[in-house]
């Protein structure tokens, strides 16, 4: 009989053709019961919370005392704030200063993650014992809305299948054999995805496990999750997960290197362009320090800094899509804001 698969995650670059996206982490919305200063001041170390674990993609930062008293000063963080109520159900939006959050985060020896991110696509299976779905966008099942506010709360861009006839084709598959990843890899191509993930959520022995596998820049890494509910499996997956993004993303392996590196852009043409190129290096999270070297015409010439290996430099400017690799050291400008 044919039914859906039972299926593991895998997480799987797509290729060099990255879709990362652009993740607002200084920016967090919390429920709260009323607009009172105390409920209001929760909320705010909420909120603070989240931007600290989006900034840096580890959701222990929260538990170091320093963070910890920073976050019972949260109001001294925040930029601007304001109440949405939305058919009764009260929340608070917040947005912390960058520069600020930023700064305290640099202090602490913690390392920043960039906004741009890789995007992941995400193929669910829920096997409840009696029934086996996918978490669909067009069914909108309870456990969705848990997986799509937890990537969003931990800053990781997520991408669902349409489940169109193409899709629906793919999972639906002979439950005797075994999965093929290159089949969910050639579906899903069609997304662009920078990270394919597949997994099944089981209700075993009066609990909730999750199976996961992942395969990151060639790396192939198992998991499991447990929980009471799907929410506690999915948000322990996610809370996993987005920590190996960030350390693959961010703390590639190799040591760091003191040395100034030289970077050579061209086409910069128009008026401005030296200092949008300047701040756009100085906020890339490998980047300590940026200094206009050289000119000759609209080749310009970069000395860095970097708190990084080399390799994380290149890659966050692989991930950003701003500069186009022309040959080792010599970028393109491409304009984009």
């Amino acid at each position: 009989m044919v039914k859906f698969v039972v299926a593991f995650l895998f997480l799987c670059l797509t290729g060099p053709a990255l879709s990362a996206e652009r993740v607002d982490l200084y920016s967090a919305t919390v429920p709260v019961i009323n607009q009172t200063e105390s409920v209001r001041e929760q909320a705010l170390q909420a909120a603070l919370r989240q931007v600290f674990i989006k900034v840096t993609g580890n959701a222990g930062v929260v538990t170091l005392p320093d963070a910890q008293q920073s976050i019972e000063h949260a109001k001294h963080y925040v930029r601007a704030y304001n109440y949405d109520d939305h058919d009764g159900d009260l929340s608070l939006s917040v947005t912390f200063d960058k520069t600020t959050v930023n700064d305290f985060l640099k202090e602490t020896k913690q390392v920043l993650w960039q906004a741009v991110r890789p995007s992941v696509l995400a193929w669910v299976m829920l096997d409840d014992a009696q029934h086996v779905t996918w978490l669909n966008p067009e069914i909108k099942p309870p456990a969705l809305s848990s997986l799509q506010n937890s990537f969003k709360q931990l800053g990781v861009p997520l991408l669902l299948p349409t489940f169109d006839l193409r899709d629906l084709s793919v999972t639906a598959v002979d439950d005797q054999l075994p999965l093929s990843l290159a089949h969910f890899e050639r579906a899903s191509k069609r997304y662009h995805a920078d990270v394919l993930l597949l997994g099944k959520l089981s209700w075993r022995s009066g609990q909730w496990e999750g199976e996961w596998q992942v395969k990151i820049l060639g790396e192939a890494i198992q998991r499991t999750t447990v929980g009471v509910t799907p929410s506690q499996a999915i948000e322990g997956m996610v809370r996993w997960l987005t920590g190996l993004l960030a350390n693959r993303y961010v703390n590639i392996d190799g040591p760091t290197t003191d040395a100034p590196l030289t970077l050579t852009i061209q086409g910069l043409n128009q008026l401005g362009d030296i200092e949008k190129v300047t701040q756009y290096l100085k906020q890339l999270p490998p980047v300590s320090t940026v200094t206009t070297t050289s000119l000759s015409g609209d080749h310009v010439t970069f000395t860095l800094t970097l708190n990084a290996t080399q390799a994380a430099f290149s890659q966050a400017l692989q991930l950003d899509q701003h500069l186009e690799k022309i040959s080792p050291m010599i970028y393109q400008w491409l304009g984009r804001d």
